[in-house]
């Protein structure tokens, strides 16, 4: 017991200790449980535990089936906002999983650290659609805000000053993208600011202002 919360997949060792009360048999003293998913709702921007969005992705992706992620508009009050919910790593969408955020202006994903890492990760043979978050101030070699190999759809989502060493300061795609209502602002990369796209992209009803890269 490390005196935090269980969390889904992780796996405790049990121990019957002997006693007077009952007879334990050696090879059969001690069992493994694994926790069960325990639910994908965002109760807040908090970066890590029960009830944020990394909690809420690890138990999507251990989850049988497609999966949907919602936020609690409790905890992202319009009264606070931005609220930011701070990554060490890549948030890495499963097969059929859906985020529904509570609106670009109110959730926003941003990097905890300097390390390099797209904000949203999606492989190739994935499919996933994002709605309603803010990518901010990712950084990254490729996609600051996203690295799409798989079959990605973004709507009503902000990408702001998000920054690629060589392609894509915020969206990197060599998959499958459809982005609608969304907003790119001030995304940097030496190769395509807002997208840089090197596989099949359709764009509707968004706004591009202020990126800069060789190839927008």
């Amino acid at each position: 017991d490390d005196g935090s919360f269980a969390e889904a997949n992780e796996v405790f060792e049990f121990e019957i200790l002997e006693s007077p009360d009952y007879e334990t048999v050696p090879d059969f003293a001690t069992t493994l449980v694994t926790v069960a998913s325990n639910g994908t709702e965002v109760s807040g921007p908090q970066p890590s535990g029960e009830g944020s969005l990394w909690q809420a992705l690890v138990n999507a992706n251990t989850a049988s089936g497609p999966q949907e992620i919602h936020f609690d508009p409790a905890g992202f009050d319009p009264g606070t906002a931005p609220h930011f919910i701070e990554l060490d790593d890549s948030l890495l969408l499963s097969n059929g999983l859906t985020i529904i955020g509570p609106g670009a202006n109110l959730a926003v994903i941003r990097p905890s650290n300097d390390a390099l890492f797209s904000l949203v990760r999606v492989l190739s043979g994935t499919s996933a659609r994002v709605e309603s978050l803010g990518f901010a101030n990712g950084h990254s070699t490729f996609g600051g805000g996203v690295d799409n190999s798989g079959d990605l759809t973004l709507v009503d989502c902000d990408f702001d000053s998000n920054l690629a060493d060589f392609d894509g300061g915020a969206v990197f795609n060599t998959g499958t993208l459809t982005v609608e209502r969304s907003t790119f602002h001030a995304n940097r990369s030496a190769g395509g600011g807002g997208i840089r796209n090197l596989g099949t992209a359709t764009v509707l009803q968004s706004t591009f202002h202020g990126n800069i890269g060789a190839r927008n």
